[in-house]
């Protein structure tokens, strides 16, 4: 049995559903079918975020990631972002913001910030 990768099967699912995203349901549960018959259902996560990749990519949208403890300022932060933004909240944050534009990321956390001085900090050698 041929196997395929993740991103192998995600490129054929993007291109299946580019072609007649009005049959999306049909294509879906085809696509189900054949990892099932393929034995590849654990691959399913990394499809999706390869899948994911090739969307943006091909749709020259850039997803802009943005990770706080506070709702409020990544809600706000996310309204006045172009793109496709999505806000994480995330706790183990105690201040600050973390951007994620697609594979760059602006860490401007009180971790990152005292990590970056503590560097500064360090003797070279």
């Amino acid at each position: 049995m041929t196997r395929y990768s993740s991103k192998q099967y995600a490129r054929a699912l993007y291109e299946l559903a580019a072609e007649s995203p009005k049959k999306m349901p049909l294509i879906l549960k085809g696509f189900a079918n054949t990892l099932l018959k393929n034995n590849d259902l654990s691959k399913s996560e990394e499809i999706m975020k390869e899948f994911e990749k090739i969307y943006y990519e091909e749709s020259g949208i850039r997803r802009v990631e943005v990770s706080a403890a506070d709702e409020g300022v990544g809600k706000s932060l996310n309204q006045k972002i172009k793109g496709d933004s999505v806000f994480k909240k995330d706790l183990g944050l105690i201040g600050g913001v973390k951007i994620k534009i697609g594979d760059e990321m602006v860490d401007n956390t009180l971790h990152g910030r005292l990590r970056r001085l503590k560097e500064s900090l360090m003797p070279n050698g």
